[in-house]
């Protein structure tokens, strides 16, 4: 089986493209999602980032406060290298597991730092979602209710589109027209059968 990875940077429209796959039937597994089930209440991963981060990156609920933890990290490298360190070995196995699993022509993974972390050894192809940037930040600013100047921040921290593309095997340009993204994902599905 086939295993795509799928990246791209944050606002590029990965979701919506998995999305677009799973018409076709195919499967999607999302590091994100991996992430957040790893770390739920009560798990040894959620244990380890309380005991780092204090309950002062609680919620109400007892939750881990996600967004305050986004926060620390992006201002703090030695705190993100922390919880990289102890999350990506984990969504790693958790990912090869899920990756078993299937049984079909090809799966897509979807994980957003794929180009800057990797490489890694179960992808075979790498499919980038790129859009404009005034629509990245755009669409994190009404996502994830950030100010303009956040969502650039985070947008010009990241890999260039420029690098991205230059390590990519395929590339889906999001600039937010549904047909022609709908008819993006279809050449790729068929192409990717017949690999």
């Amino acid at each position: 089986m086939l295993v795509i990875g799928l990246t791209g940077g944050i606002g590029t429209g990965k979701t919506t493209v998995a999305r677009l796959f799973s018409t076709y039937g195919i499967s999607c597994i999302d590091a994100d999602d991996i992430g957040r089930e790893l770390t739920q209440i009560g798990t040894p991963a959620y244990q380890a980032m309380l005991a780092y981060f204090g309950e002062s990156c609680l919620l109400a609920s007892g939750e881990l406060n996600r967004k305050k933890i986004a926060e620390i990290i992006f201002h703090h490298e030695e705190k993100k290298e922390w919880l990289e360190k102890l999350l990506h070995p984990l969504i790693l196995k958790e990912i090869e597991k899920k990756i078993i699993q299937i049984h079909a022509p090809y799966v897509l993974v979807a994980i957003p730092l794929l180009l800057e972390k990797g490489p890694f050894p179960f992808i075979q192809r790498v499919l980038l979602v790129d859009a404009p940037e005034h629509l990245q930040i755009t669409r994190v600013i009404k996502r994830d209710r950030l100010t303009a100047e956040h969502a650039k921040r985070i947008v010009h921290q990241q890999m260039s589109p420029e690098e991205r593309a230059g390590q990519a095997d395929d590339v889906i340009l999001n600039t937010s027209d549904e047909k022609s993204l709908a008819e993006q994902v279809s050449a790729l599905h068929k192409k990717y059968l017949l690999i």
